[in-house]
Order: C-alpha cells, then sequence, then structure tokens
C-alpha cells in the first residue's frame, strides 16, 4: 500500500491478510459503489495560518482509486476523490478544496484571489480574508449520480457548511469563495468504478496520502484534522443533509447519522493501534486499523506502519503521512 495512509484490498482480489482474514477482497467497498449515486460527507479542520496548501498538496481520501492506475484510462477508474490543492484548472492559484467524480469535479474556493502571485502574504492571509475564518471545525459534503446530466443539481451538488453558493470569478480567477464545478451544461457524467484494464483487481479505498516539500510529520501544527467521514450509495435528501450538517455542529456519533450508510470513518475509537499485530510487510510489530463504522469488517482500512510519536501526535511511522492518529479524528501532517 502507499506509505503513511490507511487503505483497504481490492474488491476483486482473491487475496487474505494471513494475520486477520477480515482483510480481504469481498469486504472491500468497489462493488457496491458501480452504478450508484453518492453522497459523501466529512467535516474538516485546517490548522495552519497558511495552511496545508503552501508546502503540501494532501489528498483526504479515494474510494475506487489507486495510485497506480493506467493514467491513459484515468478517466474511467477515479472513483470518488478529495483533497486540497493551490490551484483549479482554470482558477489561478486560489486554495481549493476538490471532490471528484471521475471526470466530474467540484472545487470549493476557499478564498478569492488578491494581489499578486508573488505576495509572500498570499498564503498566510487567505484565512483572515475568507467567510467564515476557517479556525475551527467546517464541513463539506457533495453527491453525484453517474447517467445524469452535470447541471442537474438534484442529481450533483456541492455544499460548504450547508451552502452550495457558486463562487463568482473575473475571467480565470476567482474574486470570491464558492463552489466552481468544473461542468456546467448538461454532459452526462458517467459511471467511474471501471476497473483498470489491466494489473489492478479492481477499486479500493485509500485514507490519506499526500506530497509533503516540508520534512513529512515535522510540524503537528500543520495541515489539517479530518473527523466523520460518512459515505452513503444514494442522494440524501434536504432534510438528512440538514440532520447530518447539525446547525453547524458534528453529530458526534454514528447513531445520530441518517439511515443506510455505506461506510463512516474517523468517529470516536474507531481508529486503533494494534500493537501485537506481526507486520510482514515492514518487518516489525504494529500497525493501525480504522473500522467503518457501520459495516464492520466489510470496508475496514489498514497501515501497516508502527507508531511512533511526534510533538505529541502518533503517527504511522516515520513516513511523511498525511495522517496522524488520535482518537476518532484523522490528522495530517
Amino acid at each position: 500500500m502507499p506509505g503513511g495512509t490507511l487503505a483497504g484490498p481490492y474488491n476483486s482480489t482473491t487475496w487474505v491478510d494471513p494475520n486477520d482474514p477480515t482483510i480481504l477482497g469481498t469486504n472491500a467497498l468497489g462493488a457496491d459503489l458501480v452504478d450508484s449515486p453518492v453522497t459523501i460527507s466529512f467535516w474538516i479542520k485546517f490548522n495552519q495560518a497558511d495552511l496545508p496548501f503552501d508546502e503540501t498538496a494532501p489528498s483526504l481520501f479515494s474510494f475506487g482509486r489507486w495510485a497506480y492506475e493506467p493514467w491513459h484510462n484515468s478517466g474511467n477508474n477515479k472513483g470518488i476523490t478529495a483533497g486540497c490543492s493551490k490551484y483549479a484548472a482554470g482558477y489561478n492559484t486560489a486554495p481549493v478544496l476538490n471532490m471528484s467524480y471521475g471526470v466530474f469535479r467540484f472545487s470549493y474556493v476557499l478564498a478569492g484571489v488578491s494581489g499578486s502571485y508573488s505576495d509572500p502574504n498570499r498564503w498566510e492571509t487567505w484565512k483572515a480574508r475568507a467567510n467564515p475564518p476557517f479556525d475551527d471545525w467546517v464541513h463539506f459534503l457533495a453527491y453525484f449520480s453517474p447517467g445524469e446530466a452535470a447541471n442537474d443539481t438534484s442529481k450533483f451538488n456541492m455544499y460548504f457548511n450547508n451552502d452550495d453558493t457558486r463562487g463568482t470569478a473575473s475571467g480565470a480567477t476567482p474574486t470570491t469563495a464558492g463552489v466552481y464545478p468544473n461542468y456546467t451544461d448538461s454532459t452526462v457524467i458517467a459511471n467511474s468504478f471501471s476497473n483498470p484494464w489491466y494489473g489492478y483487481p479492481g477499486n479500493r479505498t485509500i485514507l490519506g496520502s499526500s506530497s509533503d516539500t516540508n520534512g513529512g510529520n515535522s510540524d503537528a501544527n500543520k495541515g489539517y484534522e479530518i473527523k466523520e467521514l460518512v459515505l452513503y450509495t444514494k442522494v440524501v435528501s434536504e432534510s438528512e443533509r440538514n440532520t447530518i450538517y447539525n446547525s453547524g455542529t458534528p453529530l458526534g456519533s454514528k447513531d445520530l447519522y441518517p439511515t443506510g450508510a455505506l461506510a463512516g470513518y474517523f468517529f470516536d475509537g474507531s481508529t486503533t493501534y494494534e500493537a501485537d499485530y506481526w507486520n510482514g510487510q515492514q518487518g516489525e510489530m504494529g500497525r493501525w486499523k480504522s473500522k467503518n463504522v457501520f459495516g464492520s469488517p466489510k470496508g475496514d482500512v489498514t497501515s501497516n506502519y508502527s507508531r511512533h510519536t511526534t510533538a505529541g501526535y502518533e503517527v504511522m511511522g516515520n513516513y511523511p503521512s498525511p495522517l496522524l492518529l488520535q482518537t476518532g479524528v484523522g490528522h495530517s501532517n
């Protein structure tokens, strides 16, 4: 698996973890997502003044995608992904959070661009310019419906703190925070959970994975925290969306979420360290495991890295991991 991530098996593989028979292909999520509408919901907190965009490009999660997919066929194999970036295509270098279903992407521009590209305060001041300020937990939710028109907001939409207001741009430069879809016409979006042409048997869940140019786990105050990541195989109703948002307060318990969730991660007690597990890949004892609170062992994910502590946070080995781990919450580097 990729270093410093939590990952599950491929849904079509016959492989079984010899030390944990619950980690096997039939317990993967991939087959459940083929040709199905999906809703993704999660809470995130950005912990630094300049955010991860200045020195990292963190991936938050992927459902049904593998980092080594054949790139020439990537448009058919992207599954669902979410991550942060310094820029989005056509939007200059505004800080964004992207949520994608195959070729369809919602970019939430966190703050409109101001000042020049070379302004040394560009990234340090965006939180102060953003409305609301990103100094506490904020909520993202998006839903996607394969086989439907991209401009039908009942089938494709994204919400930040329960608000789907579109951003405004001047040419290619966003001037306000808001939702920016890359398709605004009636293009029909195809199923995004096709198997690759070769090499990898099916779809896979990955939580984490990032590119970090500042020494990996060097600063526990950098980056983001994520919790209550929930996946539905339906488009949630307006009432369900309001329940999930809960007037801006995380629900805290899986039992308070609307019924029908396929998977949920980073709830209290769902991520644990197993000190007695023999990690054959790394040749050492210990691994992390994050359970699917809505269906364990189906959808469970693991990381074959031992536990280290840095700056008061528990991390996966010494790898530059995007996830620093505490009870119920995934922390970035």
